[in-house]
């Protein structure tokens, strides 16, 4: 487990500006750079539609997202990297939860959906769902 590192301002800036990239930009391989700039690992002949969205720490390096070869991301997908009650007191009850989201080879992750899970080999996450945890689909 790697450690937590937190960003300086420039740093958070840059992976702000980043996600806009992601989530606006028109050109693929710009969306992959912009994800890529923003720590993470993307592979091979990956399709990322436009509306991607991260729900991830600008201030920290504690969440992960690996996106291996032939992967296809539909249009309007959530990612939630990171969730955290955000300075309440329920922070004590509810601690943060950080995420690591892997996809596997030649997964599909359908359009307009919220996503806290894993994809698998040859895997396909549908449209409209709502998943979580650790299990492979």
């Amino acid at each position: 487990m790697k450690a937590i590192k937190k960003y300086g301002i420039v740093r958070q800036a840059w992976i702000k500006c980043m996600r806009f990239f992601v989530a606006q930009f028109p050109a693929n391989a710009v969306r992959i750079w912009a994800l890529r700039q923003c720590g993470f690992h993307v592979g091979e002949e990956v399709y990322i539609a436009g509306g991607l969205s991260l729900s991830m720490m600008n201030s920290e390096n504690s969440c992960d997202l690996v996106i291996e070869d032939r992967v296809s991301i539909g249009p309007r997908v959530t990612l939630i990297l990171a969730s955290d009650p955000n300075h309440s007191r329920l922070i004590k009850i509810f601690p943060p939860i950080r995420g690591k989201h892997y996809y596997w080879k030649r997964c599909l992750a359908g359009c307009g959906s919220n996503y806290s899970a894993q994809c698998g080999d040859w895997g396909m996450l549908g449209h409209c769902c709502r998943s979580c945890g650790d299990r492979k689909y």
